[in-house]
């Protein structure tokens, strides 16, 4: 038992490569074919003592000697660097899924030192000739190299470079989610006695509040954010007080709302609000005694933390058709009234070579409208057919 084991076996002549199958107390299993030397003559079998053994440290007598001065006093010829062999993975391969897991060895006559994958090393206890290995590694979007480095116990070492592209399903893409424009908010005061914005809050604050929800919505990267400062459908740039839906040509949803001094601070409360049904789709305040403009930028934070809250990015199930009705498995806390959902279908992807599963693609069908919500389900109507039917089965999420 043990995390390693070292094991010898008499096996008979054969031509044909010798399996070796490993597996741990989980039920995981390797395998290995290696090839065997034929032995004709069984006088011609070496002695097991003759056998020169594999050198894993500094053999006593032999202090601080270099690699290659060990190698020459052991009749050994000076270390090559290890081989490495990996399965499961090609170059260039695409995937959809969000880890690449591969497997194979690696081999060096003088003994495994090290394995790495990417800089972090993935080699543990057990030490050898030959090392087998499986491994996962996290995938972004996009390519991503991975890097395997072996180095012997002479320190010499190779290396095995290979790059996965990580493809993200249409309906994860930023060009599927809800459009979003982000207008400058009005300053307007609650009370006779507040007083007016302060100066250190710059000489435009509603521009200053718009640039830092933009940066913060970006850095959360949940919306589609659209340029609310585009040509409308008039062929001119709008003014910055236009707080018409026309202010931001494409946009689903307009982003608006209100700066408020207050005597012991400043409040904000910003409306996301559909940009076809004018229904408020999600609302949030925020609050902060210091009337700053570093408080504005903590304000936008707070604000956008809580509208990408509202809209988690949940996946359910349609359970239901009937015409344009459609009813899922999302519930009160996944969506809201008057949301959209996207819905789509799944389609797996296999390697065309060893058939194994590289996640799979989506293809969109169409966009609902949330028209009921339920603890448990959610009724939608459907709004755009984009391919294909809708059936049992296939999927919803929030635009």
């Amino acid at each position: 038992g043990g995390a390693g084991m070292i094991f010898a076996e008499y096996i008979p002549a054969s031509p044909e490569p010798l399996r070796i199958v490993v597996s741990d107390t989980l039920g995981n299993a390797t395998h290995a074919r290696v090839p065997v030397v034929e032995y004709l003559d069984p006088s011609a079998r070496p002695d097991a003592a003759a056998i020169p053994k594999p050198f894993f440290g500094t053999p006593r007598g032999l202090g601080r000697q270099s690699p290659e001065a060990r190698q020459s006093e052991e009749g050994q010829p000076p270390s090559a660097a290890p081989e490495i062999r990996i399965g499961g993975l090609a170059e260039n391969q695409e995937t959809y899924l969000d880890q690449a897991r591969f497997s194979g060895w690696v081999r060096d006559d003088s003994g495994m030192a090290d394995l790495a994958v990417n800089g972090r090393s993935i080699l543990g206890p057990s030490r050898g000739a030959m090392i087998f290995f499986s491994h996962g590694e996290i995938l972004e979007p996009g390519p991503n190299p991975i890097v395997l480095t072996a180095r012997n116990a002479y320190g010499r070492s190779s290396t095995l470079s290979i790059a996965v592209h990580r493809v993200l399903p249409d309906v994860r893409r930023a060009a599927a989610r809800l459009g979003v424009a982000v207008l400058p908010f009005t300053a307007t005061a609650s009370t006779a006695t507040a007083a007016p914005l302060d100066s250190e809050m710059g000489p435009d604050p509603a521009r200053s509040l718009q640039l830092d929800l933009i940066r913060a919505l970006r850095q959360q990267d949940r919306f589609r954010l659209i340029d609310p400062m585009s040509m409308d459908r008039s062929g001119r740039r709008p003014a910055a007080t236009d707080l018409s839906p026309d202010a931001a040509v494409g946009a689903d949803a307009i982003l608006r709302g209100e700066i408020r001094p207050m005597p012991d601070g400043l409040s904000i409360t910003a409306r996301l609000v559909d940009a076809e049904t004018g229904q408020i789709l999600a609302e949030r305040a925020a609050f902060d005694d210091n009337r700053s403009h570093s408080a504005l930028s903590t304000m936008a934070d707070h604000l956008a933390a809580g509208l990408v809250q509202d809209f988690p990015l949940k996946a359910g199930r349609v359970m239901m058709v009937d015409g344009n009705d459609i009813l899922t498995d999302l519930g009160s806390g996944e969506t809201a009234l008057h949301r959209r959902l996207i819905l789509y279908r799944e389609e797996p992807v296999r390697h065309p070579v060893t058939g194994a599963s590289l996640g799979a693609r989506t293809v969109i069908l169409g966009r609902a409208r949330v028209t009921e919500v339920l603890p448990d389900m959610t009724r939608a109507r459907l709004a755009r057919r984009e391919a294909g039917t809708i059936r049992i089965g296939d999927r919803a999420i929030p635009e």
